[in-house]
């Protein structure tokens, strides 16, 4: 991003502890490495503290939708100009396989040895049901379209005060 002006002391990112929280050591920028299921919440604090900052928060399936999911789904109700980038393990990797929200129905971990008993739901539509005015799917193999994804994401604007409110 920094080739099309975007300063890399503009960006800041966090991320909660989990398989996508090594991004740190990948990555030459600020943010803040926080508990788990809290990187939105600490996103939204930065963009708050800062808001000529571009915030991208990392998050895995556990992390956003497991332990974080009321933050996630708060961080799409406000529509705050934050970017998550949620990666999708359809498992708690670190913790030895546990089932994520995102599992499909029979995985089988260590955790779940005769298979996980839960239907997984769908982010994508869950997201844009809590009020997301961005939402996008990709993978790293394809990894044009991944980062033409993450560049529309970060460049993407939203405030709540930008929505129309009519009030009843």
């Amino acid at each position: 991003m920094h080739d099309e002006g975007l300063a890399l002391a503009d960006i800041a990112i966090t991320c909660g502890i989990g398989c996508h929280g090594k991004i740190f050591d990948y990555l030459n920028l600020s943010g803040v490495y926080g508990l788990h299921g809290r990187a939105l919440a600490t996103a939204q604090g930065i963009k708050l503290a800062n808001p000529k900052l571009h915030v991208i928060s990392f998050g895995g399936d556990g992390d956003s939708l497991g332990e974080g999911l009321e933050h996630t789904l708060f961080a799409a109700k406000r529509n705050i100009d934050i970017t998550l980038i949620l990666h999708n393990n359809g498992t708690y990797g670190l913790t030895t396989g546990q089932a994520s929200p995102l599992s499909y129905t029979g995985y089988k971990g260590l955790s779940t040895p005769l298979g996980n008993v839960e239907n997984p739901f769908n982010p994508i539509t869950l997201l844009m049901e809590a009020g997301a005015s961005f939402v996008a799917r990709a993978y790293s193999a394809k990894i044009d379209h991944l980062s033409g994804l993450i560049q529309q994401a970060v460049r993407h604007k939203a405030f709540p005060s930008s929505k129309s409110c009519n009030p009843v």
